[in-house]
């Protein structure tokens, strides 16, 4: 109920409601303007505010493996997360032409059940150069793509626990104030791996 959602100092919200609780906000930040869609939620004297932390866990996730987005970036999907990327990507300056500095993948396809299951075959990986890999997949740890790519000599192959713990991060920074370091995520990010 309203009542009930007012009463909550902060809370986390997922799909299908991202968009349905908004109707519910007094306001919102840029992040949730942007993507018109909420996932945070903080309460604070009455006034109640929509964040978008997808955005934040998903650039902080990329600068803990080394890389950026201001270069060419080559997006796997164009759901909700994929489009989401695709704009991050955009602003940061990103080009999408020639060989890739970061190949991102956005889709499902990999995630548990289906972990034999790739986005792209071999042949195609053949044809693209590549300096880094981030699958938004986190379970399982390692999706065949990230394998594929890995052995294809890429270094920097990252999966997606890293975005949904700094989610989480940003999510305490904006409920208490409460910040958290690289290391402290990457801590936690380690400890929810083992348990996946």
């Amino acid at each position: 109920s309203f009542e009930y959602f007012k009463s909550l100092t902060g809370f986390n919200i997922t799909i299908p409601y991202k968009i349905d609780i908004i109707k519910m906000c007094d306001t919102l930040d840029d992040t949730a303007k942007r993507y018109n869609s909420v996932n945070c939620i903080a309460n604070v004297n009455g006034v109640s505010t929509g964040y978008n932390t997808d955005c934040t866990g998903f650039t902080k996730a990329i600068g803990a493996m080394g890389m950026t987005l201001t270069n060419k970036v080559l997006l796997l999907g164009c759901g909700g997360v994929g489009r989401m990327m695709a704009i991050e990507a955009v602003r940061e300056g990103s080009e999408v032409k020639g060989d890739f500095d970061l190949m991102v993948n956005a889709t499902p396809v990999g995630m548990y059940p289906n972990t034999d299951a790739s986005p792209l075959t071999e042949e195609t990986l053949g044809r693209i150069t590549l300096n880094g890999f981030f699958d938004a997949i986190y379970n399982p740890r390692e999706t065949k793509l990230m394998k594929m790519v890995s052995d294809k000599g890429v270094k920097k192959v990252s999966g997606g626990m890293q975005m949904l713990v700094w989610q989480a991060a940003v999510a305490h920074t904006i409920w208490s104030g409460a910040e958290y370091t690289a290391e402290q995520v990457q801590a936690i990010s380690d400890e929810m791996m083992r348990l996946v």
